[in-house]
């Protein structure tokens, strides 16, 4: 048992460092969940990443410890404050009991996931199929496939497919994209921040200015992604950036020819020292054996680095060059200090330099003259609507149903997708909708949105996040002094929080009425999702302390908002005081 524990803890910290939350450990092995009991965006593929990071850490090691790693994706019933690793209380639920029968299917050293994990992951992992399985508990046959590795080239977006769902509403922000890249041809290089809430779009809009410049014959065009888990490989964007843009280095390509183009590149540029050229091998990763390592110190080695990356940038801007960089909120402090240089030294270049961003995440390039911001907001409601009409699907011909998900989705393009395709394999409209499944379709909420959001909301601070777990249980309009007296914040520190709050995108100042202000939520799925985070005894006594302070907000108004009141104490359990105000 000495030699296992620590192989146990290796284990642990393999994956906390991808996000995932150990529940339970056991005599040889771990049992960990991931988007619970913090919501993640992209759980699955971040499970299947650690998955393959744990099999990388105990490849080859000298006692022959093996492992066998199972992954399954499903819903589960939680309570956080009773998680522990000892015991593993705190979670409940078949998909526990799935993926325990799921790891028995894995050969020592493979990694078994079912075909739900699979689909959540999408193309970011290359598998090979077994076939269905019969599993002991388990009803049904379910569809097992081995995990192989993740793929460096997939695509991180649906849209890459052969029929991407239609651009709608965003005519005025691709044009912008355009303009500044014909401006760039004229040497005025451009830097544009495209900043809006999750799923507006922003990485469609990336995708669609790609493929225009592509049409256009720009002479290079680069994507680069940063990952959520960007403190876990520090520099990641950076290291793509070079690669692809700099030195035209594959990931398939030869130690020896890699060596030979960052030795040509660095040539161009005068730089044929020794040094410089082990600055960059030595960085990208390019093994050479015979070569002498960098013998400059550290200060010394990286001012170099920086300003031969520089160099490079102002030098590859003398032709007409496109570079995308997303998800600028995850991206770690390291690639920092290179993105500084990269946005100044293509200055008066041929080079548009296009970022994407999440609030309350800012650029810090205001002040330079070729930086410029376009806030993505929401579609219109037109623009919904002739999104949904054309994407595929049961939905079409029912005219209250595509209604109803134009109104859930809120402008949201990416929401408005995700529930027509988690209404497309319900099976709920394979009749015609009659008022019960209408009703359904209204409950649904796909495991991708409530991820999504769910991140969004945990990555709050706790007190931000209390605060908008109260407002969900207040409702639609949130008056400041029903908020307040439930609260029992001071009135700026209240305020403080809120402003943070609609800064976040999360909320929104509706209006001021009678000298009061009024706040919403600015998408009403992030209502359901904090609302849906928190324990039913929680909200309960939540909705009596809103019913009373209601019930003096609008004393002076008792009839217009008696039904309010009441719904406040039915949930609350309370239907003696709920039938006084009916």
């Amino acid at each position: 048992m000495e030699q296992l524990q620590p192989a146990v803890q290796r284990m642990c910290d393999t994956i906390e460092a991808f996000g995932g939350s150990v529940i339970r450990t056991m005599g040889d092995g771990v049992f960990a969940l991931f988007g619970v009991p913090h919501a993640l965006e992209d759980h699955a593929r971040l499970a299947c990443e650690a998955a393959l990071a744990l099999q990388r850490v105990f490849a080859g090691n000298q006692r022959g410890l093996q492992l066998r790693v199972g992954l399954h994706s499903g819903q589960v019933a939680s309570d956080p404050q009773a998680f522990d690793s000892a015991i593993g209380g705190g979670v409940h639920g078949q998909a526990i009991h799935l993926a325990s029968r799921v790891v028995a299917l894995a050969e020592p050293g493979g990694i078994c996931l079912s075909a739900d994990c699979a689909a959540l992951a999408g193309d970011a992992c290359e598998t090979r199929s077994l076939g269905p399985r019969a599993l002991k508990g388990i009803a049904e046959p379910v569809e097992i496939l081995s995990l192989l590795k993740m793929r460096e080239d997939a695509p991180d977006h649906h849209f890459h497919q052969a029929a991407p769902s239609p651009l709608c509403g965003r005519d005025a922000e691709l044009a912008q994209l355009q303009d500044a890249l014909r401006q760039a041809g004229r040497g005025r290089a451009a830097v544009i921040g495209l900043r809006g809430a999750a799923g507006t779009g922003k990485s469609r809009l990336c995708y669609e200015f790609v493929q225009w410049c592509q049409r256009q014959l720009v002479a290079s065009v680069v994507e680069v992604r940063t990952q959520f888990h960007g403190e876990i490989t520090p520099l990641q964007p950076v290291l793509a950036l070079m690669r692809g843009w700099l030195f035209h280095i594959g990931p398939n390509d030869d130690p020896a020819v890699a060596r030979s183009r960052i030795q040509a590149r660095l040539a161009r540029l005068g730089a044929a020292s020794a040094d410089d050229l082990a600055i960059f091998t030595e960085l990208l990763g390019v093994r050479d054996e015979q070569a002498a390592p960098c013998a400059l110190e550290p200060k010394a080695r990286r001012a170099r680095l920086l300003e031969l990356f520089g160099e490079m940038v102002r030098h590859n801007g003398a032709t007409t060059s496109v570079v995308v960089l997303e998800n600028l909120q995850w991206l770690d402090e390291a690639s920092g200090e290179f993105l500084d240089v990269l946005v100044r030294a293509i200055a008066g270049t041929r080079t548009v330099l296009l970022f994407s961003y999440r609030p309350p995440h800012e650029a810090p390039w205001h002040g330079l003259s070729h930086f410029r911001q376009i806030e993505l907001k929401e579609l219109s409601a037109a623009h919904t609507e002739a999104l949904v009409r054309a994407l595929p699907g049961p939905h079409q011909g029912w005219p209250e149903v595509v209604a109803l998900l134009v109104e859930r989705s809120a402008g949201n393009p990416f929401f408005a997708e995700e529930l027509v395709r988690s209404l497309a394999g319900s099976g709920l409209l394979s009749h015609p909708p009659d008022a019960r499944r209408v009703d359904a379709v209204a409950q649904q909420l796909p495991a991708t949105v409530q991820a999504l959001i769910g991140e969004r909301i945990d990555h709050l601070g706790a007190t931000q996040k209390a605060l908008l777990n109260i407002c969900a249980v207040i409702g639609k309009d949130i008056p400041l002094p029903v908020l307040q007296q439930v609260t029992l914040y001071l009135a700026g520190q209240l305020e403080h929080e809120l402003d943070r709050l609609c800064e976040a995108e999360l909320l929104q100042l509706l209006n001021e009425i009678a000298g009061y202000r009024h706040f919403g939520f600015r998408h009403p799925l992030v209502q359901e999702v904090a609302y849906g985070s928190q324990l039913r005894a929680r909200r309960a006594g939540l909705h009596a302390v809103v019913a009373e302070a209601m019930e003096q907000f609008y004393a002076h108004q008792p009839d217009e908002f008696a039904a309010l009141v009441a719904f406040h104490y039915e949930a609350a359990g309370l239907p003696a005081q709920a039938a006084q105000h009916l």
